[in-house]
């Protein structure tokens, strides 16, 4: 890139952005010189999956909609289901088409998303899965389900500082997504040779000698 267009990428040192993003790091746990790739990818889904919880209660329904609050009624966003992997069909590279959603059906996919994260957490508090037949077998919690439960179950008061930066200055949607991960609570592969990082995704850890973090 051509010295001159780094130009358009900078920021003025009094922006908005890189006081929210300083103050939002700043609460994060301090990071050591050891710590792995994955230690660091989960520091930030403990704010993330609070501020997640924040916007559960209906009255912050303006916070999660922002500017596409008007598009969708109170009794609309009551009534809009949960988003399930039938939401997210996979389509060939061929047949994808850019398309831009009316803000409704924009709004409407935000909150579903929600939802589906919502009632996630919700399972998890009494996670049976279905087996073979009419069976039913229990799953077993790992560790970042725990940590799921335990983010959203703390009531000590969220800092404003990372909900400014969450709420304006982070895209954290998957409502456009055709591909896996498709809900919030999923995690995200990363998988680093100690020369790249890559983010993949599969839904499960590639067989070769990478190292893997899931976040």
């Amino acid at each position: 890139m051509r010295a001159e267009s780094w130009l358009e990428f900078q920021l003025p040192p009094d922006s908005p952005v890189i006081a929210a993003y300083n103050n939002y790091m700043a609460r994060l746990p301090a990071a050591t010189s050891d710590a792995s790739l994955e230690t660091l990818m989960l520091a930030h889904r403990v704010p993330f999956f609070r501020y997640r919880r924040l916007l559960a209660d209906p009255v912050n329904r303006r916070l999660l909609l922002g500017a596409l609050t008007p598009a969708l009624p109170a009794a609309q966003y009551q009534a809009t289901p949960a988003a399930t992997d039938a939401s997210h069909p996979e389509k060939p590279d061929k047949q994808w088409q850019p398309a831009t959603a009316s803000d409704m059906e924009q709004a409407t996919q935000l909150v579903a998303e929600q939802k589906r994260l919502e009632n996630y957490v919700n399972w998890l508090r009494s996670p049976w899965q279905r087996g073979p037949g009419a069976q039913a077998d229990r799953y077993t919690l790992t560790d970042y389900d725990r940590l799921l439960l335990t983010t959203w179950d703390d009531t000590t008061p969220f800092s404003s500082e990372q909900t400014q930066l969450l709420a304006q200055h982070v895209h954290d949607s998957v409502a456009a997504f055709t591909n896996w991960p498709c809900a919030l609570y999923e995690q995200r592969g990363v998988f680093s040779d100690r020369l790249h990082t890559d983010a993949r995704n599969d839904r499960w850890p590639a067989r070769d000698n990478k190292t893997t973090a899931m976040a």
